[in-house]
This record gives C-alpha cells, sequence and structure tokens, in this order.
C-alpha cells in the first residue's frame, strides 16, 4: 500500500498484491492493469489506485486477473462508500431504530460524511441483501445447524419508521444465529409464509417457533408450518404485565433527579478552586459528582433492569461511601433518605 499527498480531499492509495506468486497454483503473476476508484469511508477518503495480475499459467482460474484482497476488505465492488459506512448505517437502523433522515443527519454532524438519504436508504437495502447471503451461502453454518438436531425459530418484524417497510427478522434461538433478514411493504400472512418458505428450504429441521400475537404472523405460521409447537413471546407479556410497575419507577426517578440537582455548579466552583490552588479534597468531591452524573444518566432497560431501582441502590452506594470517607469526617450525605 502506498499513500499519496491529498487531493481533493480523497488521499491518494495505491494497492498491490504482496505476493507475485498466485495464491491458486503458485505459477508466477505479472502484472495486467491498474484501475481507479474513488471511496469513501467513515474517517477518510481515498482515491485508489489498484493494480491487477494475473497468473502466468494458462489452466489457472486466475489467468484472468486477481488484485490485492485489502480492497474487498475496504469496499464492495462499484460502492463508493466503504463496508464501515455500510455498518454503521445498519447499526444506527437496526439497534437505535433511527429512520433514514436521522441516520442521514446523524453521519454529516458525527463524520462529515457527504452522503444523501437516497444512499442512505440504498445501503440498508444492501446491507440486507449481505446479511441474509452470509447464511444462505455458508454451508459451514447450515451443517452446525443440522448438526445441533434442528432449530426453534424466531420471527419479528421491525419498523423505525410508521408507513415505511418493515424488516422482518429470522434467528435460531438455539444457536442465536441469524437466518434471514428482509423488507416488506406489505405485511399480510401471505409474505410472511414467503419468507417462512425460504428459511425451510435450508432444510433444517424446525423443532418449534416464537413470534409475538401480530395476527399476520399467527396466521402465516398456521399457513406454513403446520404441527409445528408454536408459543408467543414470554417477554412480550411479561413486558405488559409488568408495565404498572416501569410506570412507577419511572415516576420515581423522575423524583430522583429532581432532588439531585445543582451537580453542575458545584463541578464549576470545584474548577475555580483547582485554577486557583484551593482545591483541597477537590479530587475526591469531583469524582463523586461524575459518579452522580453516571447515576443520573443510567436508564436502566426496563421490564428487568429497572433505572429507578438502580439509581437507588447506587446512590445507596455514593452515600455509604461518603459516610466511610476520612476526608469528609465520616459525613453522610443524606442522598437516598432525602429522596
Amino acid at each position: 500500500m502506498f499513500l499519496g499527498i491529498p487531493a481533493d480531499g480523497f488521499e491518494r492509495t495505491v494497492l498491490k498484491n504482496q505476493s507475485r506468486r498466485c495464491p491458486r497454483c503458485g505459477a508466477p503473476v505479472r502484472f495486467a492493469y491498474r484501475c481507479k476508484r474513488r471511496l469513501i469511508l467513515l474517517r477518510e477518503q481515498l482515491a485508489l489506485e489498484v493494480d491487477t495480475d494475473r497468473c502466468s499459467d494458462p489452466a489457472c482460474p486466475l489467468r484472468a486477473g486477481f488484485g490485492p484482497p485489502e480492497e474487498a476488505r475496504l469496499a464492495l465492488p462499484k460502492f463508493i462508500y466503504g463496508l464501515d459506512v455500510l455498518t454503521e448505517i445498519a447499526r444506527r437502523r437496526w439497534v437505535l431504530r433511527q429512520t433514514v433522515p436521522e441516520i442521514h443527519v446523524a453521519l454529516h454532524e458525527d463524520y462529515g460524511l457527504p452522503i444523501s438519504e437516497r444512499n442512505v436508504d440504498y445501503a440498508i437495502q444492501t446491507w440486507q441483501e449481505l446479511a441474509t447471503a452470509s447464511v444462505l451461502r455458508d454451508r459451514r453454518r447450515i451443517d452446525a445447524l443440522t448438526h445441533q438436531g434442528g432449530i426453534i425459530l424466531a420471527i419479528d418484524g421491525l419498523q423505525p419508521e410508521k408507513g415505511h417497510e418493515t424488516l422482518y427478522l429470522f434467528r435460531d434461538t438455539i444457536s442465536r444465529t441469524n437466518l434471514l433478514t428482509q423488507t416488506l411493504s406489505n405485511s399480510s400472512s401471505d409474505h410472511v409464509v414467503a419468507l417462512i418458505d425460504q428459511v425451510k428450504a435450508l432444510g433444517l429441521p424446525i423443532l418449534g417457533v416464537v413470534t409475538d400475537k401480530q395476527h399476520s404472523l399467527v396466521l402465516a405460521v398456521d399457513k406454513a408450518l403446520p404441527g409445528i409447537p408454536h408459543q408467543l413471546c414470554q417477554f412480550h407479556f411479561f413486558r405488559n404485565l409488568a408495565q404498572p410497575v416501569v410506570e412507577a419507577d419511572r415516576a420515581m426517578k423522575k423524583h430522583i433527579k429532581k432532588k439531585l440537582r445543582g451537580i453542575a455548579p458545584v463541578e464549576r466552583s470545584l474548577a475555580k478552586k483547582a485554577a486557583t490552588g484551593a482545591a483541597a479534597g477537590a479530587g475526591q468531591a469531583t469524582a463523586y459528582c461524575l459518579a452522580l452524573r453516571a447515576t443520573l444518566q443510567d436508564a436502566g432497560k426496563p421490564p428487568l433492569d429497572l433505572g429507578g431501582l438502580k439509581m437507588v441502590e447506587r446512590l445507596q452506594q455514593i452515600d455509604h461511601s461518603l459516610a466511610e470517607s476520612p476526608e469528609k469526617g465520616g459525613c453522610r450525605s443524606d442522598f437516598v433518605c432525602g429522596t
């Protein structure tokens, strides 16, 4: 790899095969041609110059030419945006549940990435195809799933934007392997059945199915997998049952936050004391401020991990630490008692 002087914001980068032997047959190789492409990554922009070599053996499949493997690690063929951009877009879409406009704005603000909303949407579709192909073409993964005796198929639909396409995920709950990802603009039971048929085509024994109570999903499973045990998701039931507790926990958390306002003025006061050299014990006080901030910002993951209860537990720990602190003379803050 060779890095050159930036031109028009793109860093000139030359990629070459390191070995002068064919990776397929071991015969000598010779230079064939050089192609150029622009590539936009999350944190840099490259003007690639890729050298392609040919195997000298006329019978070798690589006689047609092959490039350095580094190019494939950066981006897909004929794509201007790198694989890291596709991964970041997929993370924001399906993990953070952001809409296409939100992803577009975030990429501009966080990375200064020159990308349009249309290209964000295209990247999402490309990632879905890659995610599906990675399973369908991986025979070793299919063999491993067969060896475990079958799969328990979990089906769920995600719709970050109302009125837009829904992403359906098909996952084996035993091995936690994603089997299929596909968007549907029409979530009728017949369209979901077509996706289930793709999973059935893998030839894996389906031991059971787990879904939520979405009507089209229930109908689709009945049509495509008759006689297969079908269980509705326990987490959805538990979440609905726990909703009153979650609401009470949220109210308690708001009450605690009101009681603990005023951390910023204390931090500014400590910073001024540190600037004047009169900061005895300021390091410990600053650490307590950071601990309080971290406590207030942790929202938890209800219903199993309630933010309010976690907040009370951490405040009790801070209160106990203050009581035991020799520099504070055993002074208690009554953080928890004041709540």
